[in-house]
């Protein structure tokens, strides 16, 4: 795979060449430690950079996945399994 290949490659998963390690939720990413390259084993080039977590990037994290399980919870047990559901699988009738 060439250079202009993996740029695109990751652009359409949303990888840039500096990107925050920690996920909150949709959308909302953080990372204010230190800083680890990814490298291509093939020729060891620099694929991009993730910056890690820090306390309050834990903090944070353990704040959104609190509210989110507490919102689940609320979810009937039916609708939680439609969301797990696989989509080529067909429901039981």
């Amino acid at each position: 795979m060439d250079q202009n290949q993996q740029r695109e490659l990751f652009e359409r998963f949303g990888i840039g060449a500096d990107n925050p390690g920690v996920c909150l939720g949709p959308g909302q990413w953080r990372g204010g430690g230190a800083i680890v390259v990814s490298s291509n084993p093939a020729n060891d080039r620099p694929l991009a950079r993730v910056s890690l977590a820090i306390a309050d990037d834990l903090t944070a994290v353990i704040a959104a996945a609190t509210i989110a399980a507490h919102a689940w919870r609320d979810v009937p047990a039916p609708r939680r399994g439609d969301a797990v559901t696989s989509p080529f699988r067909q429901p039981a009738a």
